[in-house]
């Protein structure tokens, strides 16, 4: 604060003063120079009421400063002391108090700044030989040299610092005077310089009106910002008092207002320059009650309109603490080192960017992500801090175990499921082309190629038809998926007791954007009958995802596009036939996947993911007759342990350059999801079935806080007409579904 009339020298009963509303940063601040006790009354105690209006204490006393908790240096810009000339007593001043954030100039020469260049002009002098002539006449002592002194020091304070300068008073003034517009005469401080323009602002909301108070902005309007400094109460000087408040008015104290807000800009964004700080209260300042003479670009496509009496507007400190954004550039997330002067390429939109979870990895992501802390950067390049689990969007927890349309397509009689209880021969769908390569009374070989169906090692291992309960690949093995469209060139080996099956599957482009089959995979199964009554399985392969990753779906810095995946897998099979009509079966899987996300993702790569699943499932035919029963305990794939490594910036350095740091955070879901489900179907005549199902779901999407909920369904199955009723805890009314299907 450079001002005058600081009450600090002055006594009330023998002792010395400090108001309680700044005296605490009496006690703590710096200062450059002397003063003297000016006297009683507000005119006389002008800096107390400066530092008031910056960084009045937040004490439940008087009033509250912008910045309460800012700290202070003061000088006396009328006491020189020893220092002969004033421009150099204000030049030390300055220096003393370099690496402040703010320099509050509540004072001035009331000389106009276009009365200067025309002196300057007439005179064909420097700026610094009129600047002098003007000081000198104002009663301010200076010397050429101690000017070019005073002007060097400011431009020098602009390195970590803004100049703040109050314009005058006078309201006969048709232009900014003389030292307030100085980087009119001196370009080089027009860098981080704030002029003040006092705007009376009364009303109520809907119904404001507008008042200048105080000299136009006239040559600073690019640089100018208003406040309201018009009857404010302030506190000030009285020997007979402790504390004495003053109701005031000026320009003064608009400045210091603005000095605030800059002091909480430079705590909420400590990588930016005093320029970017500048340019963040102008361009969000209140400028849409005048019409605009002219407008500022602050760069990645800001634009602010201004006018000339009353600059950019009234400040408004909320709306510079937000981020500032365009049509063309909003909040932008950077996943490669870059720097804020150009952020419209290579960045992701904040909003649009969202990982949807998956089954498989319940609320393991959002656990995993609570916490770590990244940046967004607005189009004025400051930084933002937030969390980033806001990210994960997580599987809906109202949708029911069951799923209709699933249970539809899987109706059919009881008589078609008993055919499957415990039947070791197997149909194979969807084959274009089957090719035998030998055959002898022991064993045979083929080779046969499928399209739209799973792979034949596949679904020998799972027999689809056996089971009454999900579509056991989506369930239990997301990256296998039953009906998946691509290609597959199959080999078989088949003897009495042993099956052996290889395959290879690609999906087929149909064209740029269109492709049948979501997986490539190369995959092997065993099956061997060790007795009459028991047979065991297993499945392994390798798979890569087109797109996605064990159900994964992202967006914008999440996109999972132009990924790589694998994943392998090992899959076991036991089943025991009890009876004829009595089948036990227990399935189990452990998979471990890698992810390597696109250059520009914020998924840098998912590493060492363990995933696991399991299902015993028994199953009686005729139980009451011409029926079927099933019961199963199962959990869907679950991952079990692994790490995601993650994109994340750092805060912009003050040129600008931001850091991509790669953190690694663990995954393990909170819960683990376990099925437990019955299925019943009786046929009622040789054409029509009824099928009933219900689940008890635990801890649904392997997510502890989900509970226990429950699922039900009940089906006709008639010819060609297939129709059902599902509801659940999770579901908000039922849903009924009615199929039919007639070929001709």
């Amino acid at each position: 604060v450079v001002d005058d009339g600081y009450s600090f020298g002055c006594t009330v009963d023998g002792s010395f003063y400090s108001h309680p509303d700044i005296a605490n940063h009496v006690t703590n601040m710096n200062s450059y120079g002397n003063w003297t006790c000016a006297g009683e009354g507000i005119s006389n105690s002008h800096g107390d009421a400066v530092i008031a209006t910056a960084g009045a204490l937040d004490n439940n006393y008087g009033i509250l400063g912008v910045a309460p908790g800012a700290d202070f240096h003061i000088s006396s810009y009328a006491v020189k002391g020893a220092t002969t000339y004033y421009a150099d007593h204000l030049a030390n001043a300055t220096n003393d108090a370099a690496g402040a954030i703010a320099q509050n100039n509540s004072w001035g020469i009331e000389v106009q700044i276009d009365t200067i260049q025309n002196y300057k002009n007439a005179n064909s002098y420097t700026s610094t030989q009129a600047a002098t002539a003007y000081l000198n006449s104002s009663g301010l002592t200076s010397s050429e040299s101690s000017v070019d002194n005073y002007i060097s020091a400011l431009d020098n304070f602009q390195d970590t610092g803004v100049i703040v300068f109050a314009l005058s008073n006078d309201g006969t003034f048709t232009d900014a005077d003389f030292l307030a517009a100085l980087p009119e005469l001196y370009p080089e401080l027009n860098e981080a310089w704030i002029t003040a323009v006092n705007i009376d602002k009364t009303g109520s909301s809907g119904s404001y009106s507008y008042s200048l108070k105080s000299a136009p902005c006239g040559q600073t309007a690019e640089y100018c910002l208003a406040g309201d400094g018009w009857n404010i109460t302030l506190p000030g000087y009285d020997a007979s008092s402790s504390s004495v408040f003053y109701n005031t008015a000026g320009t003064s104290f608009v400045a210091p207002q603005i000095s605030g807000a800059l002091a909480l800009l430079a705590e909420h964004f400590p990588n930016q320059t005093p320029e970017q700080l500048v340019d963040r209260l102008l361009a969000s300042a209140d400028n849409t009650w005048f019409t605009r003479d002219g407008t500022v670009t602050f760069g990645n496509g800001v634009q602010h309109g201004y006018s000339d009496d009353y600059g950019h507007g009234l400040m408004d400190i909320y709306a510079a603490l937000q981020p500032i954004t365009t049509s063309s550039l909003g909040r932008s997330i950077v996943t490669s080192n870059s720097n804020i002067i150009d952020l419209s390429s290579g960045s992701h939109d904040l909003g649009r960017s969202f990982l949807t979870s998956s089954r498989s990895f319940g609320d393991s992501i959002a656990q995993a992500l609570d916490g770590e802390v990244n940046y967004f950067y607005d189009a004025m390049g400051s930084g933002f801090a937030y969390e980033l689990d806001g990210h994960v969007l997580p599987q809906a927890n109202t949708a029911p175990t069951i799923n209709i349309e699933s249970e539809i397509g899987k109706l059919q009689s009881a008589k078609s499921l008993n055919q499957f209880v415990n039947k070791k021969d197997k149909t194979y769908k969807n084959i274009l082309k089957k090719k035998e390569i030998s055959k002898n009374e022991n064993s045979k070989t083929e080779l046969a190629l499928t399209l739209g169906h799973s792979a034949i090692p596949a679904q020998s291992f799972f027999n689809y038809d056996q089971y009454v309960f999900n579509g056991i690949t989506d369930y239990n093995l997301p990256f296998l998926k039953q009906n998946d469209k691509g290609l597959s060139i199959n080999s078989l080996f088949e003897t009495d007791k042993l099956k052996l099956s290889l395959s290879s599957t690609t999906p087929v482009k149909e064209n740029d954007e269109t492709y049948m089959g979501d997986q490539k995979s190369i995959l092997s199964s065993l099956e061997y009958e060790i007795t009459d009554n028991f047979n065991i399985g297993l499945l392994n392969g390798i798979v890569n995802e087109r797109e996605g990753f064990l159900g994964l779906d992202g967006n914008e810095a999440f996109s999972l596009k132009n990924s790589d995946n694998l994943s392998k897998f090992n899959s076991l099979k036991l089943q025991k036939n009890i009876t004829n009509d009595l089948a036990l079966t227990l399935t189990g899987t452990y998979a471990y996947s890698d992810f390597v996300g696109d250059k520009s993702s914020l998924l840098k790569s998912a590493n060492d993911i363990l995933s696991e699943s399991y299902s015993i499932t028994l199953n009686k035919a005729h139980l009451f007759g011409n029926d079927n029963f099933a019961i199963s305990i199962s959990q869907p794939n679950r991952v079990k342990e692994g790490y995601l490594t993650l994109r994340l910036s750092d805060l912009a350095d003050k040129d600008g350059n931001i850091n991509i740091r790669e953190t690694d955070v663990n995954l393990e879901p909170s819960g683990r999801q376990t099925d437990t489900s019955f299925a019943y179907t009786k046929d009622l005549s040789d054409t029509l079935s009824l099928s009933l199902k219900g689940t008890i779901t635990d801890e649904l999407d392997h997510i502890k806080d989900n509970g226990t909920s429950y699922s039900a369904f009940v089906g006709l199955n008639l010819e060609h007409l297939k129709m059902g009723i599902s509801n659940g805890t999770n579901s908000s009314k039922p849903d009924f579904r009615l199929n039919y299907k007639k070929a001709f």
